[in-house]
């Protein structure tokens, strides 16, 4: 069974809070019904260097990059070219790298890249 946890994305400070950060702060209910707040969801894995994957995360694997997301009732990588893949058909854990996020590195994306 997978851990549940959640990070949080602050919009007005552009701040990132870990999952301890937001028990001992926050009510969750309250971030979950914020707009200051965007609330990210833990995979359950970890990339090739053994860091936590969550919702919004960059990850990259020889010229691949790719934005997870939750898609079709999985967590899934979403390609450039607009293909999406389940995370566990990837093997993440062997072959991906996390490069950043959405919201902290927004470089690491074209403008395009989730229309």
């Amino acid at each position: 069974m997978r851990e549940i946890k959640f990070r949080a994305f602050e919009t007005t400070q552009k701040r990132m809070w870990n999952w301890e950060e937001l028990k001992d702060f926050f009510y969750l209910d309250k971030i979950i019904e914020s707009k200051e707040f965007i609330v990210m969801e833990y995979t359950g894995l970890k990339d090739n260097h053994d860091r936590e994957i969550y919702e919004g995360d960059v990850l990259s694997s020889q010229g691949d990059i790719g934005v997870v997301v939750f898609e079709n009732g999985c967590f899934c990588l979403k390609f450039n070219d607009g293909e999406v893949m389940p995370l566990s058909k990837l093997q993440v854990w062997v072959y991906y790298c996390k490069a950043g996020n959405i919201y902290e590195n927004p470089e690491l994306l074209k403008a395009d890249f989730l229309q």
